[in-house]
């Protein structure tokens, strides 16, 4: 995984400072760029209702972006080691997003789960989704953790579809962790619904072990192809582990939580039938209730 410029999306709410911390780690880490951006959307629905207003909320709104444009040349000032560069926008939040992530060339997407407010915009968890769905980059999103002063990521965690040959998460996952040394755990979850019940106790475990098998075979697969296509052996160990839940989502997000990880990788997307990992709502409770950053990537 390349990464040469981080757009850090910020609507100044504690959320979003938390995800800059984040943001400093990666650019530190990879000698990438980050893109402050500020998307300013209240002036375009609110001037509609109230013309004989306008230049009051047009007033408002150029104060904001001035306030913005103060933080992020601070932010610059206070981080040297690390090139910055900034970018306001009157746009829809999530549109704004996306198209400043395409026009500007952005590697990595990096927000937080929520925000606050209306006046300045807010990165709400259902914007944070609508930017994952329609992203043409990976985002990284992350809630807020009261005390932390930086982030690291020495433990990644990659739950794998055994069933389907796309895994860019794990992928990227090898390029992370050559960059920071962490250590890669491939977990997939035999998921367990009403019609467990039907099964035989000895047919179940047979069908847990036949999964255990496949996420190792699919690991070992990865890993080479990933060595092929640059010309060297992975130097990341990858751990496998098979979980059983009823819902996927949790289990992962408590797995994660139980065991200290620093990250979780995830595709953003899965299949339906009786060896599936996660839907799509599965993928989004994750992204929703993990502790520890979520890194969302499409195949």
């Amino acid at each position: 995984m390349e990464i040469t410029k981080i757009l850090w999306a910020s609507d100044g709410s504690r959320e979003s400072d938390e995800a800059f911390k984040m943001a400093i780690y990666l650019a530190e880490t990879f000698g990438a760029e980050i893109l402050c951006l500020f998307v300013n959307e209240v002036h375009i629905p609110v001037t509609h209702l109230y013309p004989s207003y306008e230049e009051v909320i047009l007033g408002a709104t150029e104060k904001t972006e001035s306030r913005f444009r103060n933080m992020f040349e601070e932010l610059g000032k206070k981080n040297p080691g690390i090139e910055f560069s900034s970018k306001i926008v009157r746009e829809n939040i999530v549109d704004g997003i996306i198209k400043s992530a395409r026009e500007e060339s952005a590697d990595l997407i990096v927000m937080g789960k929520k925000g606050h407010g209306l006046i300045g915009s807010a990165l709400l968890g259902s914007n944070t989704l609508k930017v994952l769905r329609n992203s043409p980059v990976p985002v990284l999103s992350l809630k807020l953790e009261e005390g932390r002063q930086s982030y690291r990521v020495g433990r990644i965690l990659v739950p794998v579809d055994i069933s389907d040959t796309a895994e860019s998460a794990l992928w990227s996952a090898l390029g992370l962790a050559e960059k920071t040394g962490a250590s890669i755990t491939a977990v997939y979850v035999f998921w367990i619904n009403g019609n467990i019940y039907d099964l035989s106790p000895s047919l179940v475990d047979e069908l847990i072990d036949h999964s255990a098998a496949e996420l190792k075979s699919r690991v070992r697969q990865v890993k080479e192809d990933y060595g092929r296509a640059h010309n060297k052996t992975p130097e990341s160990d990858i751990k496998t582990e098979v979980l059983s839940g009823v819902s996927p989502g949790v289990t992962i997000t408590n797995y994660a939580a139980d065991n200290n990880f620093d990250l979780i990788a995830v595709s953003t997307h899965g299949r339906k039938g009786f060896e599936r990992l996660i839907l799509g709502s599965e993928t989004e409770k994750v992204i929703r209730e993990a502790r520890c950053p979520v890194l969302a990537l499409k195949p």
